[in-house]
């Protein structure tokens, strides 16, 4: 099944859509592509076993795994919820998460058994929330720096169409 949607297109092995609930299960083998509110920003792009996309609460269930890819951002975990304001990613909410930030100077790596990941209004990251059994490694040139913590708070600013980990 092929479908369009107001910020994107996907695709999925079977769906049916419920007009009483306003909720549509994608059955299998899910991809979705999700455009910012303007064109110069990336896309997102979705990969999970199987989703639920529960309009009445602009939001998207993903199970029993997710891939979010978004330039230099990569996420993976197992159950994952993705929030929606108007129709754009602002929010991802994931068990078992772990993944990538790059930039040309610096890889980010980050995890947690919780991932809670907030976009600005161009599907950039700005802040990284991992909790508990949180990890960060971060890899320059010249050092690497590994952290373990219960709990990390992680802020990013936003450059060239990506972000930067300031803090």
């Amino acid at each position: 099944v092929r479908f369009e949607f107001d910020h994107g297109n996907g695709s999925s092995v079977g769906a049916h859509y419920n007009p009483a609930t306003r909720e549509l299960h994608m059955d299998s083998q899910v991809w979705l592509e999700w455009r910012g509110r303007t064109p110069e920003a990336p896309p997102m792009h979705i990969e999970s076993g199987e989703a639920y996309y529960l309009e009445n609460q602009s939001k998207v269930i993903l199970k029993p795994w997710a891939k979010l890819t978004r330039g230099g951002l990569r996420m993976e975990g197992a159950w994952t919820e993705v929030l929606l304001e108007d129709g754009v990613i602002k929010r991802a909410d994931s068990s078992n998460g772990h993944g990538t930030q790059e930039s040309p100077n610096k890889k980010v790596e980050f995890g947690a058994k919780d991932l809670h990941i907030l976009f600005d209004d161009q599907m950039t990251v700005n802040y990284i929330l991992a909790e508990p059994e949180a990890r960060l490694v971060s890899t320059t040139s010249t050092a690497r720096t590994t952290v373990t913590s219960d709990r990390l708070d992680l802020n990013f600013e936003a450059s060239n169409r990506d972000s930067v980990l300031t803090g």
